[in-house]
């Protein structure tokens, strides 16, 4: 406005006369904001004029001499940047300075931790800047109790609260009288069972206030017995009555006599005696001993033979002497007893002597001192009548050879001619009845051993180069004997009466030759040193009957072996060749073996010779293709038929159903082994809550709801996300079961999941388990894997692996229970892994991976599907080698498996694939990329050595899906060789395989794996129906040999099965074969 009424005016003073003089002054506003100067303090700049905001910023904006007024405020320094500054210098500003804040009373700059929002703590300082150093509202302050009796314990009824004592005052406010020194909580007190105002000093308990039943006394030595104190009379009963120490004491009121028995022997001089309840040491009750200096001599002592009355019955070596000397009648008087004669006295009896050795007591001439003669009479009484020691004996030499000759060195004396004995002294060998002085010896001049028949002499002795035999042919040749050896040379060299006989050694062999063709018949030969006639040294001819049949001459076809090769016509490649080309025709299906030809035909062979397998029938060019694992039609493709390794889950050889809709029978399923040892496998089906335990064996259709052995359930809700058969946890040798509930209610309200175990076999309907593992927080997700981790810690028995994937922020967590399980919380578990990050889900499946190093203990392994480190959602795999205990994050794992973005590794497990001993690890990619996007696969990495960082799309070994986008591998289970060929086999899993619709797949593939391999070539395909029904592959496992055949056995799962009732679910059981 005040610009246009500036231009008015301008074009009004342009029309004027130039002459009219202009006595008014025009403003001029440079600016254009409507204000000129003086009004405008600065018509140089727009935003200043009187109707302008003012800013902060340094400029007077609004022109009224002032510039940032009412804007600016006091700011403080704050040197050590705690948000707090000192009440000085103070700034005034628009806006903080550097090092300065806009809140003061700071009362240490240079130090950050004090300032009025600080905590108060007991350290020397002010922190809270409220001008008390370690004031009564500090953190970490005491509240302390005078101490007036000094007894170390304060008055409750009195309190401070400060950061150091005051003098005379603690921190316990535990006295009950702070006045009396002796009572405190240390006070002690007895307790007096018996109520007789003693108390018992092993009895006591520490109390401030005297408890009911206690007294301050501890003299008493019997609680339990009132009439025992130290104000009692002292008795002889075995009591120490007056508790002054001493049992019985010798102020008892009732003493028994005792005797001393000084040479201990038991028995009492009855001239000792003293008063007490108890024999004094060296006294007895006994008063009978009748010297109590000996301790041989007593009442109970035998008497013997010494002088003395030793059993005190008053006679001296009396007739009861237990040593007398046994004497024998000497009736003859020859000073030799009769030892059929005798009486027992300490002294000789008249007539009787100490010797019993007179075999005749009525002849003085016949005792032991007597000279044996031959008279027919024992004279010396050796027990030998007229024996080799009588004075007029004979003397005789064994004839033990019997030859009528005696040994001279073998002599006898005897009264008669003892048996085998002779008078004669003139044998030289008695050993030999063929050598005695009518011997004859042949002379053997040549040394060969031999005699000459002809050089004979008759004597005992052997006379020098003599021999007994007679046999040698010609005793002037040593090499001529009977032991000589036959050869051609004109002489009997062995003395058989032949010359050059047939038994010479270097004789010829010679072949009758009937036919005369000049080879010989090997089955008539003769050894002779010249050729005898019709014979010739060949013997090759296989027929001697038939001239044109010898090895020269030529193969025809006739049905002979013309050149006795050993084969006939066709059978014999050097056969003449004949019209025709012909082949063994072995299965007589009508269709020859090429490799098989032969030129002369005949039974059993045919023209033909395009037969691929000449030992079946029913593989032929002719044959129709059929599945049984044969290439019937011989086309080179093993049952090249559509579905031919392709089983429908009806098929199963047993179905495990429920008539209960909404059961989902099959969540989970499990392969128990032989729970009850009775050679059959066992299984556990899960539903939502509820277990049904089988023994085997198991086929056909069972009604789980009746026909089981087992049901279990527990109180809380939530579903049977896993179950396992986990081995031996107990150590009782047969294997045991275990479950988890991750999303269960229990019993308090809390959801943190539990695992259950059961280490019997079950029956009935039970809720009873052996063991239970609850998670540590509320949505832990405890349970939802959980999985036998194989013998860890290598003391025999196998020990239980629990996944929490949902442990604190979801990073997830796996827990080790070693084994013998016994049951724990979780939080006192031996080995505890976690997961690295947020939200990894580390622990939504766990398994054992075997001895992989082979160590002797067994590895684990767990999956964190979420894991972000390798790319977004490319999850990881981690192998932690056993021993595993104590706490562990992630990242300290043996061996990482990183998979790429987007694979959310989730699954694995481990086997011996390549049959060389240690445990290979199998990683589940279910977006594996080759050879098509998203075909899925299990990848295969080997033991002993895997490295600490593994790419698990890099392995050289991969069973990839079937098709495109069928996400083969989601599921991975390993660690059985099914078919016994000794490489462990592959259970997986394809869950958007889509051929004719779309089916759920469960595969069986048999180790070992090379390079590129596919799922299309597993040895068993277990098909639902399509996508849009329910019977579809959810879960499984390897079900152990549940007919007993010796054969691996695999379990199915379908919970949404709703052939029987609306997703009732069913197990599938399908048995294995060789």
């Amino acid at each position: 406005m005040h610009r246009l009424l500036l231009l008015a005016a301008l074009a009004l003073s342009a029309c004027k006369d130039d002459d009219v003089a202009d006595d008014s002054a025009v403003d001029l506003d440079r600016d254009g904001d409507g204000y000129a100067e003086p009004e405008d303090c600065d018509d140089d700049d727009p935003t200043v004029h009187p109707e302008a905001e003012e800013r902060c910023d340094g400029v007077d904006q609004d022109c009224d001499g002032e510039a940032d007024e009412d804007l600016t405020r006091p700011f403080y320094p704050d040197l050590d940047r705690d948000g707090f500054g000192v009440d000085s210098p103070v700034t005034l500003a628009c806006a903080a300075p550097p090092l300065f804040a806009e809140v003061s009373g700071d009362c240490d700059d240079a130090d950050p931790a004090v300032n009025p929002d600080a905590t108060e703590v007991c350290n020397g300082l002010d922190d809270d800047c409220d001008g008390t150093v370690d004031g009564p509202d500090a953190a970490d302050a005491l509240t302390w109790h005078p101490d007036m009796d000094g007894d170390g314990y304060g008055d409750p009824t009195q309190s401070v609260v400060s950061c150091a004592a005051p003098g005379g005052w603690v921190t316990d406010d535990r006295d009950c009288d702070d006045a009396d020194p002796t009572l405190n909580p240390d006070t002690l007190w007895y307790r007096d069972a018996d109520g007789d105002g003693h108390g018992l000093a092993s009895d006591a308990a520490a109390s401030c206030l005297q408890p009911s039943g206690f007294v301050a006394t501890a003299e008493d030595c019997d609680d339990a017995d009132p009439a025992v104190n130290p104000d009692a009379t002292e008795v002889c009963n075995g009591l120490d009555d007056d508790c002054d120490g001493a049992t019985d004491g010798p102020d008892a009121i009732d003493p028994s006599t005792w005797y001393a028995d000084a040479d201990g022997d038991g028995y009492g001089d009855p001239d000792a005696a003293t008063l007490a309840c108890d024999a004094p040491a060296g006294h007895i009750a006994d008063a009978s001993d009748c010297d109590d200096a000996d301790p041989a001599v007593n009442p109970g002592a035998a008497e013997v033979c010494n002088g003395l009355d030793d059993d005190c019955d008053g006679a001296t070596d009396g007739p009861d002497a237990i040593d007398p000397s046994t004497w024998y009648a000497d009736d003859d008087g020859d000073g030799y007893g009769d030892p059929d004669d005798s009486a027992l006295a300490c002294d000789a009896p008249a007539g009787a002597v100490a010797d019993a050795t007179d075999c005749d007591d009525d002849d003085a001439a016949v005792n032991p001192g007597a000279t044996e003669v031959c008279n027919g009479l024992d004279d010396d009484c050796d027990g030998a009548t007229d024996g080799p020691n009588a004075a007029d004996a004979g003397t005789w030499y064994a004839d033990d050879d019997g030859d009528g000759y005696g040994d001279p060195d073998d002599a006898t004396l005897a009264c008669d001619a003892p048996t085998g004995a002779v008078a004669d002294d003139q044998d030289c060998d008695d050993d030999d009845a063929t050598q005695n002085p009518d011997t004859l010896w042949y002379t053997d001049a040549d040394g060969d051993g031999f005699g000459d028949p002809a050089a004979v002499t008759q004597t005992c002795e052997r006379p020098a180069n003599a021999r007994r035999n007679s046999r040698d042919c010609d005793d002037t040749d040593a090499s001529v004997s009977p032991n000589g050896v036959e050869v051609c040379n004109g002489v009997d060299d062995d003395c058989d009466g032949a010359v050059d006989g047939v038994d010479a050694e270097d004789s010829a062999t010679w072949y009758t030759d009937d036919d005369g063709d000049g080879f010989g018949d090997p089955s008539a030969s003769t050894a002779a040193c010249t050729q005898p006639s019709g014979a010739v040294s060949d013997d090759t001819d296989c027929d001697d009957t038939d001239p044109a049949v010898n090895p020269d001459a030529t193969e025809v076809c006739n049905s002979l072996d013309d050149d006795c090769d050993g084969l006939v016509d066709a059978d014999d490649p050097d056969v003449s060749p004949s019209s025709g080309s012909w082949y063994a025709d072995t299965d007589g299906d009508g269709y020859g073996d090429p490799d098989d030809p032969s030129a002369c035909g005949g039974s059993g062979y045919v023209a033909d010779d395009t037969d691929c397998d000449d030992n079946v029938a029913v593989m032929n060019p002719g044959e129709p293709e059929v599945c049984d694992g044969l290439d019937n039609d011989c086309d080179g493709t093993i049952d090249g038929l559509s579905g031919c390794n392709t089983t429908a889950l009806a098929d199963a050889d047993a179905i495990l159903y429920t008539s209960s809709a909404w059961v989902e029978l099959g969540t989970s399923v499990a392969g128990l082994g032989d729970v009850d040892g009775d050679g059959y496998g066992d299984l556990l089906v899960g539903t939502m809550g509820t277990y049904r335990f089988l023994l085997g064996p198991v086929t056909g259709a069972v009604d789980t709801d009746t026909d089981y052995d087992a049901y279990l359930y527990q109180s809380g809700s939530g579903r049977s996300r896993s179950i396992t058969g986990p081995g031996d946890l107990d150590g009782d040798g047969l294997p045991d079961m275990a479950f988890g509930e991750h999303d269960v209610v229990l019993w308090d309200e809390s959801t943190p999941g539990i695992v259950y175990v059961v280490t019997r076999v079950p029956s009935g309907r039970t809720r009873t388990v052996d063991a239970q593992f609850r998670g540590e927080n509320t949505g832990d997700y405890v349970g939802y894997s959980v999985a036998g981790a194989g013998d860890v810690d290598g003391n025999g028995v196998d020990d239980l692996l629990i996944g929490a994937p949902e442990y604190l922020a979801n990073q997830g967590a796996a827990y080790l229970v070693l084994g013998p399980v016994t049951g724990m919380t979780l939080s006192d578990a031996d080995g505890f892994i976690e997961g690295d990050n947020n939200s990894d889900y580390l622990g939504q499946h766990v398994t054992t991976a075997g001895d992989v190093d082979g160590d002797g203990l067994s590895e684990i392994l767990v999956f964190a599907p979420s894991n972000d480190d390798a790319g977004s959602g490319a999850g990881a795999g981690y192998l932690f080698h056993g021993p595993v205990t104590g706490s562990f994050m992630a990242s300290d794992a043996d061996t990482t498996f990183w998979g790429a973005t987007g694979d959310r590794l989730t699954h694995g497990s481990a086997g011996d694939i390549n049959g060389d001993g240690y445990s290979d690890v199998l990683i589940g990619i279910p977006s594996y990329d080759s050879p098509t996007a998203d075909i899925g696969g299990v990848a295969v990495f080997y033991g002993p050595s895997l490295g600490a960082s593994v790419d698990a799309n890099a392995a050289a070994d991969v069973v990839s899906g079937e098709a495109g986008r069928w996400g083969a591998g989601d599921l991975v289970i390993s660690g059985e060789d099914a078919d016994g060929d000794g490489y462990d086999d592959i259970l997986t899993r394809a869950w958007y395989a889509a051929p004719d619709g779309g089916y759920y797949i469960a595969y069986q593939y048999a180790g070992p794996v090379s390079g590129a391999a596919s799922l299309a070539d597993a040895t068993a395909r277990y098909i639902g129906i399509p996508y849009v029904g329910s019977e579809n592959p959810d879960s499984m496992d390897w079900a152990g040999d549940v007919d007993g055949d010796g054969y691996m056995d695999v379990i199915i799962g379908a919970p949404n099965y709703s052939d029987v009732a609306e997703v009732a679910g069913a197990g599938f059981l399908f048995l294995g074969a060789p």
